[in-house]
């Protein structure tokens, strides 16, 4: 909602493409007021790709959101009377699901931080940002814009705690320790349940016929072929029409390469245990 009371911003995906346009591509901001009609473009959203997640601020002026960059996403801020767009928060890791506090002066949204999706919090008067809590539901990033890339979440009245959902339940986070607690909830829900479908299938403990070889290499001479396959490596002998395992021992097997005198061979081994060596 905007600060009027009677309109709402909405992000609004052309499904059908002008020709050269990807499908879906097209985004932009639209408001809509309560009353119906068309709506009005947000003038120059249309023209930022991958728009996602936008939130405005209480007074309407300013509107935040992700956008793709590189391989993750950044925060930017649109000023809707400038026309203006600025990067505020980015660097490595996805960051997604800007939410401005109903005072206008904190900004919270989620990022990730090596292998952990984090809670961070900018002071919009300072710019100053702080690692709230870590441990948050991976975001969608690798994904399409088509979705949110995060469940929303909100600001608390008194603005001293973020309502989200994690660890598949509502929890109220604290800004100021970063302790979060359950919210309880009961809902009255219907689903339909079907019979479970398990077809049977035969597994063939056979021969299996291979449909993909790779890394093939001759020896010098040709008398022999090296390829990968089902994940090891076999030999060829042309002359006696036979293929071999050529390692046979425990582990993957990849990548052969024969030496240019054709004695020796170079490959890569994985264990689980062990690694590749």
């Amino acid at each position: 909602w905007l600060s009027d009371g009677e309109s709402i911003l909405v992000r609004r995906q052309s499904l059908v493409a002008a020709p050269g346009v990807y499908p879906g591509s097209e985004l932009r901001l639209m408001v809509l007021h309560t009353s119906g009609g068309r709506g009005v473009m947000v003038p120059g959203t249309d023209r930022i790709p991958g728009l996602a997640d936008p939130c405005p601020t209480p007074d309407g002026r300013t509107i935040y959101f992700s956008v793709r960059a590189g391989d993750g996403s950044v925060i930017q801020r649109y000023d809707r009377h400038t026309e203006q767009t600025l990067a505020i928060s980015g660097g490595p890791g996805a960051a997604v699901r800007p939410t401005v506090s109903r005072d206008g002066r904190l900004l919270a949204f989620a990022k990730r931080i090596d292998a952990d999706a984090a809670l961070l919090v900018r002071d919009l008067t300072t710019g100053q940002e702080r690692i709230v809590r870590t441990g948050l539901s991976r975001d969608l990033g690798e994904g399409g814009t088509d979705d949110p890339l995060l469940p929303g979440f909100a600001f608390t009245p008194d603005g001293r705690s973020v309502v989200l959902s994690m660890d598949g339940k509502i929890q109220r986070v604290d800004l100021g320790s970063g302790a979060a607690s359950d919210i309880p909830f009961t809902a009255r829900v219907q689903q339909v349940f079907t019979g479970r479908v398990q077809p049977t299938i035969r597994i063939d403990d056979g021969p299996v016929p291979l449909k993909m070889l790779r890394w093939m290499h001759a020896t010098p001479d040709g008398s022999q072929l090296l390829f990968g396959a089902a994940g090891k490596i076999f030999r060829f002998d042309r002359a006696a029409g036979r293929v071999v395992p050529f390692a046979d021992a425990a582990g993957l097997e990849y990548s052969p390469a024969i030496s240019p005198d054709g004695t020796s061979v170079a490959f890569v081994r994985w264990r689980d245990a062990a690694g590749a060596h």
